[in-house]
């Protein structure tokens, strides 16, 4: 490989950085790797239908030649590998450099870029479902992985199909509904018309047969059922993964968003631009994003959604099919330490462990007695801890004869749950706060459930 001839770009322009060429090796054998769209770190996109094969023992210039397409493509740090030929997947230890996403913006676009207001419900659900799978970052989602998997049933496999490891997943799997509520991103999904579900289904790898449930989605005939289902397994996957820790995510992507507010007061679109994380960079015109292909996205007045992620990872992604109202996806940076941690455990540190414990002995309700025996403390304690959570608004005190029955709040519920019941993103909509009249108007327009644009990746 090395001193080989120049190799080439997808769109056939000759690369000039010589480190290019190590990035073509896995394993001692050079891998060609089928761009696909909708890419995960480690996926491109722009071809259909590539040969099935794992692996070649060469990679000669000739074979480019052929098709310029098959490249390796380049991530951060560790990127994956993979494509639609069955068998490739791992990492390698090439550096970062040379693809990348360019979005071009014009002075319309400018003024019409906007900070999502807060976690997209369908987005986190399905990059969380490559999070789930892979072996990375184990000290940062190791224990969150546990917990979902624990409370899973068949959603891996039957998401499995639609999602894969890396790469290509269809757009309709993540509708621009989902900024407002899980159940509205699911109505749009459902509501996917069949000739878009077989577009895009169509691009997934060739690699793997569709199981029988879902060919009617492929097929674009009589796919109702099957959206049916597919709908049903979302929902479950999310109550599972998702949805304990919303709240959580609801405040690291409201923390992310006051980091960039600052950046746009203190310096306007160029100091929001240019204080995106390091996968993006700023160059006006143009913001330059790390991506597994060389793509040019240019949004001709139709603005920007940046959209922070907790479980997007690595690089950033945006929709396969550049009709779709623009949409960058970008990874949350994560501290070193578990990302995710039970509710339990914070409230504990929060109001030590008695108080805590009196707050679950609580329940639906008990009286003082009740509570004491639930706890294992005294009858003086407990009349004491449920008096002061009592005074900070975390329980209710109702007299009924000649005891008294303790009750928690909604404050009481929400600290003990974990997050306030209006963050909740699969409640009914009387649950969750409207949206702020500024957020209303800009975020409405895009939203759309059929063959229309849609903000995608």
């Amino acid at each position: 490989m090395r001193g080989a001839a120049p190799y080439y770009s997808p769109h056939g322009s000759r690369y000039r950085q010589p480190d290019v060429r190590r990035q073509l090796m896995l394993n001692g054998h050079a891998v060609p790797v089928t761009p696909h769209g909708n890419e995960q770190s480690g996926l491109s996109t722009h071809r259909e239908n590539a040969p099935a094969f794992s692996h070649v023992p060469a990679f000669r210039l000739d074979m480019l030649e052929r098709d310029p397409f098959q490249l390796w493509p380049k991530g951060r740090g560790d990127c994956l590998c993979w494509g639609a030929y069955s068998g490739i997947g791992g990492t390698t230890d090439a550096t970062c450099g040379g693809l990348v996403l360019r979005v071009h913006f014009t002075s319309v676009d400018l003024a019409r870029l906007r900070m999502a207001a807060r976690p997209d419900a369908l987005w986190e659900t399905v990059l969380s479902f490559h999070r789930l799978r892979e072996k990375q970052a184990e000290l940062v989602f190791g224990e969150w992985r546990s917990q979902t998997r624990a409370r899973l049933n068949s959603e891996t496999r039957l998401l499995a199909p639609l999602v894969p490891q890396r790469g290509y997943f269809p757009d309709f799997l993540t509708p621009p509904e989902g900024v407002i509520s899980v159940e509205e991103a699911m109505e749009a999904v459902r509501a996917t018309p069949p000739e878009r579900l077989r577009a895009e289904i169509s691009k997934l790898p060739a690699g793997r047969p569709l199981p029988a449930w879902m060919r009617p989605m492929a097929d674009g005939d009589g796919s109702d059922r099957a959206l049916a289902r597919l709908v049903d397994t979302l929902r479950d996957y999310h109550r599972a993964a998702i949805a304990p820790h919303w709240s959580h995510l609801h405040g690291r992507v409201e923390a992310d968003r006051a980091a960039r507010g600052r950046a746009l007061l203190d310096g306007g679109v160029d100091g929001l631009l240019s204080s995106l994380p390091a996968t993006m960079r700023w160059r006006s015109p143009v913001l330059e994003v790390d991506y597994p292909v060389d793509r040019d996205l240019h949004l001709d007045g139709r603005g920007l959604l940046l959209l922070p992620s907790f479980f997007c990872r690595r690089t950033p992604v945006t929709y396969h099919n550049p009709a779709l109202t623009p949409v960058l996806v970008y990874p949350l940076e994560h501290a070193s330490g578990p990302a995710l941690v039970s509710p339990a455990r914070s409230l504990v540190k929060l109001v030590g462990s008695t108080r805590s414990a009196v707050l679950e002995g609580i329940g639906a309700g008990c009286t003082t007695s009740e509570l004491a025996r639930r706890v294992g403390v005294s009858l003086a304690s407990a009349s004491q801890h449920a008096t002061v959570l009592r005074d900070a608004g975390l329980l209710v005190t109702l007299r009924q004869g000649s005891a008294v029955l303790h009750t928690l709040t909604p404050l009481g519920a929400a600290l003990l749950r974990g997050g306030a019941s209006g963050d909740r993103p699969g409640g009914p909509r009387g649950d969750r706060p409207a949206p702020p009249a500024a957020d209303r108007p800009a975020d409405r327009p895009v939203v759309t459930s059929g063959t229309g644009p849609s903000p995608r990746r």
